[in-house]
């Protein structure tokens, strides 16, 4: 992609540094994910029983709106993404939309024109959550920056860094969990972020790079990998 995802790791790390006051968690990735993917509003949706979906949180009355209506009509991009575990996207303008044509005809009534997203939120293979943003500009948002946010957000939702060492028949020992602890306390320090957005940052690293996060932290621990403006060395 064009945007490296070092630029993006080190906008991600931007952002999560300046948001380290907000409470709860959610929230904090529910405004990252907006800001990360230059949206006017944001949601995160969890899956609940059934059919029956949760907005965990959201930055906007609309965004709010968009989800419960989804809901009720039964369909749209967020029930898409959650199914597919693909970023679906609902492009309202003034035409019919054959995939969502109750969504389409409810939101236009709302006086919205634009563009609603969805991003999986994924964790080791399963769609943990959903990050729905809206936009009325056009969307310049590459595909590559998607799966990055939705794999980042997806682990730092989680909250556990030891779910999130990779490869599950691996053996993971309190030898692997201390590494990504001590590196998780390195990344706290270097860019003055939570120790849960610290773990989201590590997860995006082993994202981009292809490796496991247990490769990041040890990586970090040798100071091979320094996430204040973001430098790997030997590169």
């Amino acid at each position: 992609m064009t945007e490296t995802y070092d630029h993006v790791i080190s906008r991600l790390a931007a952002i999560l540094a300046s948001l380290q006051d907000v409470e709860p968690l959610i929230e904090r990735l529910c405004e990252a994910g907006r800001r990360m993917l230059r949206a006017d509003g944001a949601s995160i949706v969890l899956p609940g029983e059934s059919d029956l979906r949760v907005t965990a949180c959201s930055t906007d009355e609309l965004a709010a709106t968009f989800e419960d209506l989804q809901t009720v009509v039964g369909e749209g991009p967020t029930p898409a993404a959650l199914d597919s575990g693909d970023v679906s996207t609902a492009d309202i303008l003034d035409g019919d939309d054959e995939a969502w044509p109750l969504f389409h005809e409810r939101v236009v009534q709302l006086g919205f024109s634009g563009l609603v997203t969805s991003v999986p939120l994924i964790f080791e293979h399963h769609t943990v959550g959903v990050l729905s943003v809206h936009r009325q500009s056009p969307d310049q948002i590459e595909a590559g920056v998607y799966r990055f946010l939705g794999a980042a957000l997806g682990a730092a939702l989680l909250e556990d860094p030891a779910n999130a060492l990779g490869g599950g028949s691996q053996d993971v020992g309190w030898s692997s969990q201390a590494k990504v602890h001590q590196a998780t306390g390195m990344v706290i320090a270097q860019v003055g972020v939570r120790p849960t957005d610290a773990i989201a940052l590590l997860k995006a690293q082993a994202f981009s790079a292809g490796t496991t996060l247990l490769e990041v932290a040890e990586h970090v621990l040798e100071r091979q990998i320094n996430f204040r403006n973001f430098t790997v060395e030997g590169d």
